[in-house]
């Protein structure tokens, strides 16, 4: 199975699966070798400005609500086909020489508005589902009240929506980008080229 995954490897990508221990990393070495534009500004952040942006993650969030009143008797199921490619595929992400500021002069609203952004907020106290997380003694909550962290732009403006309210101290902002397409859009194609009973099918995304 090995030899055949890495003649696939080799055969579409010109690469030799035995350097990339995971498939993590086989990835990445397959975007950078085949589809990184040349001229493509994605540059690696310095450890200031990194501390500052790692800070604020938190994971992904999953819960579970259980809607006592009335009483649900019916459950929906959604199958998102590649939902994850999907979203790296059409969603701008954080590219260009990140510009680190301080100060509220920013306009949270505005489409240039994008990036990290170390914020005061104010969560409405009568909040049924809270958007935004934290972690707080080795823990991830979604609290109410107020308190001070780092977020990504796009999180906050929807967060605007529901009624928080923010003060922005500092922040680091990029360009949009979408450097991900030929990428996604190469292996999903490579992928249907097969039928759904081969293992290759299966497992590609």
């Amino acid at each position: 199975v090995l030899q055949e995954f890495a003649s696939f490897v080799y055969r579409h990508f010109t690469l030799n699966l035995h350097k990339y221990p995971t498939l993590s990393s086989l990835s990445l070495a397959i975007f950078r070798a085949n589809f990184l534009d040349k001229n493509a500004k994605i540059p690696i952040t310095d450890t200031f400005l990194y501390d500052k942006i790692k800070s604020g993650y938190t994971g992904g969030q999953v819960d579970i609500y259980k809607h006592m009143n009335p009483p649900h008797t019916g459950v929906y199921c959604y199958d998102v086909n590649s939902l994850y490619p999907y979203v790296m595929s059409n969603s701008s992400f954080p590219v260009g020489t990140p510009r680190f500021f301080e100060g509220s002069q920013i306009d949270l609203t505005a489409f240039e508005t994008f990036g990290f952004l170390k914020v005061k907020v104010h969560a409405p106290k009568d909040l049924n589902i809270p958007l935004l997380q934290l972690r707080r003694n080795g823990k991830t909550i979604s609290p109410l009240g107020t308190w001070t962290d780092w977020y990504f732009s796009e999180e906050l403006k929807l967060a605007l929506t529901l009624g928080y309210k923010f003060e922005i101290i500092e922040g680091v902002l990029f360009e949009r980008g979408k450097p991900f397409i030929n990428y996604v859009q190469t292996l999903y194609n490579l992928r249907n080229s097969y039928s759904k009973g081969d293992p290759l099918f299966v497992n590609f995304f």
